[in-house]
């Protein structure tokens, strides 16, 4: 058998998640936000579903990284459900896109 030639070592480092703890995890959800809404004004209702899954696992993470942030939480919880309100103002108005 022939010996293989190596290739150098790259330098590869490692990354950690960014943390959903604290203003991290605040700037996260604000990110998706504004993801949601790109998708939506695409009109990329796939991305949409998607992020919205993404969404409910994020604000469940959230929750528990930071229950004893209770202002925090009611806070992200009022971006939340004003995006929300977003999304579903604007699906009414394109119904037959939406579907």
């Amino acid at each position: 058998m022939k010996p293989t030639a190596r290739l150098p070592a790259a330098n590869l480092t490692s990354t950690q998640p960014p943390s959903l703890a604290g203003e991290g995890g605040v700037s996260q959800l604000h990110q998706l936000q504004a993801d949601m809404r790109d998708a939506l004004s695409r009109c990329d209702y796939a991305r949409v579903r998607q992020l919205d899954n993404t969404c409910a696992v994020m604000l469940d993470k959230l929750i528990a990284l930071n229950n004893q942030r209770p202002g925090a939480l009611l806070q992200m919880m009022q971006d939340v459900k004003q995006l929300y309100a977003d999304l579903l103002s604007e699906c009414q108005m394109r119904p037959a896109q939406v579907c």
